[in-house]
């Protein structure tokens, strides 16, 4: 209903415009003072009251049964209609989102909602809040969701409420001289909902997401795990070479398949063990050598290792001999230890599981020598 006066839009039920202070009714005059008129001309003695109880009781009832007409579900939250109109101004066509005790919009989108409705410090906060939680603790997510749907769903109409009370008063201090007409369209336009703002902040949010997801699981970020380990493999393999040309060059082999470098560390000081995988007819011989004292010391080599099993079968082997056997025997199961433990350290590398340097390193030498 509009007043017949100004325009204005009148709530239901509503007479007296508050904007120009007409009567809106389907006479041209109010039927109070069409009333209190027959009233007057009713007097017969001075001594007898003005207005009959009876009428002044029908007047009375009149305004109470108007307002009793209002629909419970329809009647404002605050009693101060002003403040009423103002509130469903900011709010927009589905003020009566506000009466209601459970929001399920709120409940649905949670953080996002608060931010469609442009409360984008309480919704940028619960992100960020949902972001250390999924990031850092994401056990506690099979709570933490329902928890914050369930809230969301429960408080948000009373924080809304709040929020925008908040907001009116803060134009109101702002400009004290502002009539109620310019400040409900001042509320029309800072209030109602933001679509294109709440779906930036989502897209911006779960983007961030996928990165930190990315960078932390993929990345390696750790500054100190690529200083350790490029170092680590940069003297392993320049070690691996450098052996290698020496076994070369003194005739010890022909050529290789594989090395690996094993880092040993004590004391804060690395030792690098160096072994390597040779193909000699049908058979792979396994070699060890390791800095002594700065002399390179070999062991492992196939011949020797075949001439002290014969000794073996004919006349036995002494105590160094026999020493000598194992350890050179040894090399070949600790190279396919160390082999498939430099695998193992990759594979909970790529997982994140390990922050730890990479100890073991294997070197294709048809590669390294290409």
């Amino acid at each position: 209903m509009e007043c017949k006066s100004c325009g204005q839009r009148l709530k239901a039920n509503e007479k007296i415009c508050t904007y120009c202070g007409y009567y809106n009714d389907d006479d041209d005059e109010p039927k109070v003072k069409e009333e209190k008129t027959e009233e007057i001309e009713e007097i017969v003695d001075v001594d007898e009251k003005i207005v009959p109880e009876k009428n002044e009781e029908v007047v009375e009832d009149k305004y109470i049964d108007e307002d009793e007409m209002i629909p419970p579900e329809e009647k404002p939250i605050i009693t101060d209609f002003e403040d009423d109109r103002l509130i469903e101004a900011f709010i927009g066509e589905d003020y009566k989102i506000i009466n209601k005790q459970f929001n399920i919009y709120a409940l649905i989108f949670s953080w996002i909602y608060f931010i469609y409705r442009k409360m984008y410090i309480t919704g940028i906060i619960g992100l960020l809040i949902t972001g250390i939680v999924v990031r850092f603790f994401p056990i506690a997510l099979a709570v933490y969701v329902p928890l914050v749907m369930i809230l969301s769903g429960f408080l948000f109409n009373i924080v809304y409420k709040k929020f925008i009370i908040f907001k009116i008063n803060s134009y109101r201090n702002k400009d004290l001289g502002m009539d109620n007409f310019t400040l409900e369209q001042l509320c029309k336009k800072k209030g109602g909902v933001s679509t294109p703002i709440a779906l930036l902040i989502m897209f911006m949010f779960f983007s961030l997401m996928i990165l930190s997801y990315y960078s932390f699981s993929f990345n390696f970020d750790s500054k100190k795990y690529w200083d350790e380990n490029s170092e680590n493999k940069a003297n392993c393999r320049q070690n691996v070479n450098s052996y290698y040309d020496l076994l070369i060059s003194n005739k010890v082999i022909t050529g290789a398949e594989e090395a690996l470098c094993s880092i040993k560390i004590n004391n804060n000081t690395k030792k690098y063990n160096i072994y390597f995988k040779v193909k000699t007819d049908n058979n792979y011989e396994y070699l060890y050598l390791n800095d002594n004292n700065d002399s390179i010391v070999i062991d492992g080599q196939q011949k020797y290792i075949n001439a002290l099993l014969e000794k073996e079968k004919d006349s036995g082997l002494t105590d160094e001999e026999r020493k000598s056997l194992d350890k050179s025997m040894s090399i070949e199961n600790e190279y396919k230890k160390l082999h498939d433990k430099s695998i193992e350290e990759d594979e909970l590398i790529k997982k994140k599981k390990n922050n730890s340097e990479k100890l073991n390193y294997i070197f294709d030498i048809k590669i390294e020598k290409k």
